[in-house]
């Protein structure tokens, strides 16, 4: 209530613990959460869960997920809020100097479900994916290395409707030397470079 500046939990370890600080064992059915926060009113601008990891040798992760066998269970559920948002609803940053990924997706599924499933069913303006480059960087932008994926399409889109769009757009301004569109190829290779096919005689575009 009233005493805003002590804190209602306050934990410290130290040495070489052989056991969690915290360890919650649930075995119940119930169906609701084990740990629940609810901000009921008031403007809040601190965070609500806040881990500040200032060890620098520290291998472990500052949160870890074994779903084993809750394969009916999701690892995260993020509900946006049926309202306009005014900043990101996920903001990751990344400004060390290290030569490691923000994000590493292993996979080893032998199902049919996709890795990345993205479906817009509302009517908006933004990109699904944006990238925006402000500095020299050498890396590429999308870089897929299909190797042993040998009966799978690197790319796949599929048009449908009135459209009014280009489905594929290249606006440049740069004064390099460089190509727009740069293929190589260096096998043994039976299968043509591009393949336009018209399925119907109603086209009256050029293919190129």
């Amino acid at each position: 209530a009233d005493n805003v500046a002590g804190g209602a939990l306050v934990i410290s370890g130290e040495g070489a613990r052989t056991d969690s600080l915290i360890d919650i064992a649930d075995t119940s059915t119930a169906n609701d959460a084990a740990i629940k926060y609810t901000a009921a009113s008031g403007v809040k601008t601190s965070d609500v869960i806040q881990l500040n990891m200032n060890a620098a040798s520290t291998t472990g992760a500052m949160l870890a997920m074994d779903m084993d066998a809750g394969v009916a269970y999701k690892a995260i559920y993020i509900d946006g809020g049926n309202a306009t948002r005014t900043v990101d609803l996920i903001d990751l940053k990344v400004d060390g100097a290290g030569n490691k990924g923000a994000m590493l997706l292993t996979e080893a599924n032998t199902g049919s479900g996709h890795t990345i499933d993205i479906n817009v069913t509302g009517i908006g303006s933004g990109n699904v994916l944006d990238i925006t480059y402000s500095a020299a960087d050498t890396g590429d932008a999308i870089s897929v290395v299909m190797a042993n994926n040998v009966a799978g399409s690197a790319m796949i889109v599929t048009g449908a409707g009135a459209r009014t769009d280009a489905m594929f757009k290249v606006d440049d301004s740069s004064s390099g030397n460089s190509h727009i569109w740069d293929v190589n190829m260096s096998g043994i290779y039976t299968g043509n470079v591009l393949d336009i096919t018209f399925a119907t005689a109603a086209a009256t575009g050029q293919a190129i």
